[in-house]
């Protein structure tokens, strides 16, 4: 067994829900630094870490290499062909919580980090891995790396999400938000005295819909809207005074986050009658969209002389950390999604990564980033 995939499984077996990320940045800060890589872990709150390290000459452009730490829960446990946190390997399939979403991509890049160790002297830029933590809590462990002013004058942003690999040059943006219904309570008998919050909401969820901008594209589609959490009243015999919906917004690239929003709002302002509504973002983070696709042609003409295989460069569905790094340069920079796993299996029980997609992804990564920022 290799060093890659010994440490894709630690890191399965490792449980990074959200307050545990922790456990995987140990195991990942110790294999840096064990190669000799002089890693940081930055726990900038308890049980939440990043983890992070550079190679190549200072003060020069930067190659940002991301992936994430955290998981989603596991589900129920008793529905896993086996243990999600065992890292078990069979039939070429590597099991667990996380070995697709996305500890395989996440520990690939600290193989190539330890490759790239070896030929530091032939780069011509910094490369800095970012390791993150609550990606899928808010992308919070970006937004800590922004802060603390660790991206500058980047050139290229890679992250590992999994995209068997092809390479991906945009994704979604991603809108999180809370409306609020306030009604007036009543005896059930006598509704008329009353106003039902919970009514009242279900009545605008399908002109939240088709308040959406209606630009698409061929392989993101629309932008979409979902209705995730919808809570309120006290007992079945009681006009509901308050309700509350959670809603989740995807925007296609091309369209600004705003307009969503001012279109969502614009429903929320006008249904106000005898039920009150008000609204509240929780996240809004723009999509992307990669300036130029110069890299992502190198990943995929690198990948094709492995496998055989040449794919089409489209865009993901979901939102990753590289929304957080794109927006602090303004968009400026090339960007590339790439690495091992289906997206089919994103948070999915069962998760399996194939395994000897971890090695082609690291050859790809070394030989594209020599070959764009080596000597």
């Amino acid at each position: 067994m290799n060093d890659l995939v010994e440490l894709t499984q630690k890191l399965v077996q490792a449980p990074s829900i959200e307050g545990q990320s922790i456990n995987a940045a140990r195991v990942l800060y110790d294999y840096l630094d064990e190669n000799g890589l002089n890693p940081t872990l930055n726990e900038y709150k308890d049980g939440e870490a990043n983890v992070y390290c550079d190679l190549g000459p200072k003060n020069t452009k930067t190659m940002l290499i991301s992936g994430h730490l955290d998981t989603v829960p596991i589900g129920n446990r008793d529905d896993w062909t086996h243990d999600p946190f065992s890292g078990k390997i069979l039939d070429g399939l590597l099991w667990g919580r996380g070995s697709v979403d996305m500890k395989g991509g996440t520990a690939t890049l600290a193989a190539v980090m330890t490759d790239l160790l070896k030929q530091e002297d032939d780069l011509q830029q910094r490369v800095f891995l970012a390791a993150t933590a609550e990606e899928e809590t808010g992308l919070q462990g970006a937004h800590v790396y922004v802060q603390d002013g660790h991206l500058k004058d980047l050139s290229h942003v890679i992250i590992a999400e999994p995209t068997d690999l092809a390479p991906k040059i945009r994704e979604k943006g991603i809108m999180w938000f809370r409306i609020h219904a306030k009604g007036k309570q009543s005896h059930a008998s006598r509704p008329d005295l009353g106003h039902n919050a919970i009514a009242g909401l279900a009545a605008i969820l399908p002109k939240l819909t088709a308040s959406l901008p209606e630009l698409e594209t061929p392989d993101l589609g629309r932008t979409s809207l979902n209705f995730g959490v919808i809570s309120g009243g006290t007992a079945a015999n009681v006009v509901p005074q308050e309700a509350e919906l959670i809603c989740d917004s995807r925007s296609t690239p091309g369209v600004d986050n705003a307009d969503v929003l001012e279109g969502i709002a614009r429903v929320v302002e006008e249904e106000s009658g005898d039920v009150k509504f008000s609204m509240e973002v929780l996240e809004n983070v723009p999509s992307i969209l990669s300036p130029n696709d110069d890299f992502a042609n190198l990943l995929n003409e690198n990948t094709a002389a492995i496998t055989g295989k040449t794919a089409t460069l489209e865009g993901v569905h979901y939102a990753t950390d590289g929304a957080i790094f794109m927006e602090a340069v303004n968009h400026a920079v090339p960007v590339v999604i790439y690495g091992p796993g289906s997206t089919e299996l994103l948070h999915q029980t069962n998760e399996r990564l194939e395994v000897n997609q971890l090695d082609i992804a690291r050859k790809v990564y070394l030989k594209s980033i020599l070959q764009t920022i080596g000597s």
